[in-house]
């Protein structure tokens, strides 16, 4: 078990370029702010569904609507290496990943990763994310949104604030994330200082609504998120 721990660590640590977050700014226009696996880890012969996250400044998306193009395709994860999965796109926008049964021969400690690249258009704007998918035999699960607090009250259906003060923000997960997770806040209102961490803090200046985002990845290839309706008055 420690061996494959430390195997996706490495996936995540030796390809910062795949999975990687969208900027973490003031929400605007819709963006994809990361793309899910179910499960994390597939073994061989088995699949994974991918699923991209949109937030929008008027909600979140879990996939492309009908409106919205997108394409995935495998790209190549090591110079001269091809891809050895398959991906099987579904109409929700969504995709399974078919692992095969047999791996490939991989050179001398390469890890079993297939790159896929998500090309979304939004807003007539191509966006293309990276997602890393490790074939191995190893069950593993997504974490969950376990709280969201502001200033250590819990969010429950939506959060509502002051114009002007600073609320601090702050997430959990289960399992409990360890020193390896990131964190990404997004917010068509207002400004969010330390928007890679958690805590974080958010000030809105003037009256408005929108949109509050989280993004947690647990460093393991887990990927968990939530939206609330956001209410400054």
């Amino acid at each position: 078990m420690f061996m494959v721990l430390g195997l996706v660590t490495a996936t995540m640590t030796a390809l910062p370029a795949c999975d990687d977050f969208a900027p973490p700014v003031e929400l605007t226009a819709p963006v994809v702010v990361g793309v899910v696996a179910e499960p994390p880890v597939v073994a061989p012969g088995a699949r994974t569904r991918l699923t991209p996250l949109i937030a929008t400044p008027d909600g979140p998306v879990s996939g492309p609507a009908s409106a919205i193009s997108a394409t995935w395709t495998l790209t190549e994860t090591l110079p001269g290496v091809a891809p050895f999965g398959e991906l099987i796109p579904n109409a929700d926008g969504s995709a399974f990943y078919q692992a095969p049964m047999t791996l490939p021969t991989l050179p001398p400690n390469a890890l079993p990763l297939d790159s896929v690249q998500l090309d979304v258009v939004l807003d007539g704007r191509k966006t293309s994310v990276l997602k890393a998918v490790l074939v191995a035999s190893l069950p593993t699960a997504n974490p969950e949104i376990a709280s969201l607090t502001a200033d250590g009250i819990a969010v429950a259906d939506t959060l509502e604030l002051a114009v002007g003060t600073p609320a601090e923000l702050s997430v959990s997960t289960a399992p409990a994330a360890t020193d390896r997770a990131r964190y990404a806040w997004y917010t068509s209102v207002g400004t969010i200082e330390q928007y890679q961490s958690s805590p974080c803090t958010l000030v809105a200046e003037s009256p408005g609504s929108g949109w509050l985002y989280v993004v947690v990845r647990d460093g393991q290839l887990g990927v968990t998120w939530r939206a609330v309706p956001l209410v400054v008055r």
